[in-house]
């Protein structure tokens, strides 16, 4: 998709390369935009999909779709993006989105952080001044706020022609009520990262200004000037200790309790249960032990417990993820195959077990600190033990990704943005999965290295 996609052969082989297509005009892009909408509506009237609207009431179930309709959908929003580009115009698209790129964060910031979406009945309506009295903030702070969000679909005013009107729910705002996981994915992406990606131009200022390379030291990143030894926002090692013990008393550790939230929605949306299920022929193993590292509260595992009866699972991560291993999602039956061990897996492994699992994991991790994970293993390995690593596509080949819609294509880019600023260090991909392992132990033996759909599956065993 896109204009820069192009066919490019070796000029060794005395084969030109093919000329880039003619770039496509507004009408040719209209005209495939109205054929990709029809595409999508035909696949959601034989999916029995009611029609999305931004009424309260609407809640879209594209889940529903088959896979393949996933990158139908990116290719149309691509389509849609690059036809509001270009009716902007190059100038005005550039002044809007410097004016609203900040504020459209800060708004949704605003009404999650103070919880406005629940000062708003689901069913009902609210005034300025109840909602200003819920969230306790100055009503003309919330008037402000309120009118923001509205231009993003986020709310409405009962009768658009009335500056007093009531206020009630659109879709947008009202799935934060139905899915209140939706908030802490808020939370963590604007809230804890909003800082560090802010002044991440400051940072390299600062640090990297006509040098070479980048140093993955945490004191020369964003979050290292906000939150490390020193920092005006807080004294923390890094991003996971910052998660882990920001907030006081029963606030601590609020963060962590969060991303457990987010990321079983994320994963949920993303289709990553069938992805775990189809990682590996788990029936074959038989009687295996699992070592799920990072395993947060275990939700993950519950599909891969109730598909494959002969496995016992071991979650494995910080202490304060126990209180959401505990907090009753899993059951007490499934629990006498499922438990969970506090475990820094930076340290010496203490379980010896057939496979070892890191699943979402090693995204956000240096190669120098995924070596030392790994090293870690060693001690608890037999020979035949497999190490998979199921994870998001984080590196996507110039070749993959002119094919690819660039909508899709934004959610490796964007990861890369947050690990610069986080660890100081760009996205990790599968192919280089290949070094880091062989470079910790050349007893590993690659046996997997693939790509599908928006993850990457890699195996290794250990040859001892």
């Amino acid at each position: 998709m896109g204009d820069n996609v192009q066919t490019e052969t070796s000029q060794s082989d005395g084969i030109q390369a093919a000329p880039a297509p003619a770039p496509l005009s507004p009408k040719e892009r209209l005209e495939a935009l109205i054929q990709s909408s029809q595409e999508l509506i035909k696949q959601m009237d034989e999916h029995k999909i009611p029609d999305p609207t931004f009424s309260a009431n609407c809640q879209e179930d594209f889940a529903s779709l088959p896979p393949e309709t996933i990158t139908q959908r990116f290719q149309l929003l691509d389509l849609l993006s690059d036809v509001a580009l270009l009716v902007h115009g190059p100038a005005q698209s550039i002044t809007d989105e410097a004016q609203n790129a900040m504020a459209d964060s800060a708004s949704l910031n605003i009404l999650n952080y103070f919880n406005f979406w629940d000062a708003v009945p689901l069913e009902g309506d609210a005034s300025f001044e109840e909602i200003s009295k819920s969230v306790r903030l100055p009503q003309e702070a919330v008037q402000t706020v309120l009118r923001y969000a509205m231009n993003n679909r986020i709310f409405e005013m009962v009768n658009p022609t009335d500056a007093a009107s009531r206020i009630r729910h659109t879709s947008r705002s009202a799935v934060m009520v139905r899915e209140k996981s939706l908030r802490f994915i808020v939370s963590l992406t604007i809230d804890g990262l909003g800082g560090p990606l802010a002044i991440l131009n400051r940072s390299l200022e600062k640090y990297f200004l006509g040098k070479t390379e980048l140093s993955n030291e945490i004191s020369e990143t964003p979050f290292g000037m906000l939150y490390n030894e020193g920092g005006p926002l807080g004294k923390f090692k890094d991003y996971y200790d910052f998660i882990d013990r920001e907030g006081e008393g029963e606030k601590k550790g609020w963060r962590q309790r969060d991303m457990v939230e987010s990321l079983r929605l994320a994963k949920e949306k993303m289709g990553a249960e069938g992805a775990l299920l189809d990682a590996l022929d788990w029936a074959g193993a038989g009687k295996a032990t699992v070592v799920d590292l990072g395993g947060s509260g275990g939700h993950d595992d519950v599909p891969l417990a109730e598909h494959f009866p002969d496995l016992t699972i071991v979650v494995q991560d910080l202490p304060s993820c126990q209180a959401k291993f505990d907090d009753g999602y899993i059951s007490d039956e499934l629990k006498k195959r499922i438990s969970f061990v506090a475990h820094d897996f930076f340290t010496p492994q203490p379980i010896q077990a057939e496979i070892y699992l890191f699943k979402w994991v090693f995204y956000d991790w240096s190669p120098k600190e995924i070596t030392k994970i790994i090293k870690a293993l060693i001690p608890a390995l037999k020979p035949g033990a497999r190490i998979l690593v199921l994870d998001l596509i984080v590196d996507i080949s110039a070749e993959a990704a002119a094919v690819m819609p660039r909508s899709l294509v934004k959610y490796s880019n964007v990861i890369s943005l947050k690990t610069l600023s986080l660890f100081g260090h760009t996205k990790q991909g599968a192919k280089k999965m290949t070094e880091i392992f062989q470079a910790a132990d050349e007893r590993f033996e690659v046996i997997r290295d693939d790509v599908a759909g928006t993850f990457m599956t890699f195996e290794a065993v250990w040859r001892g």
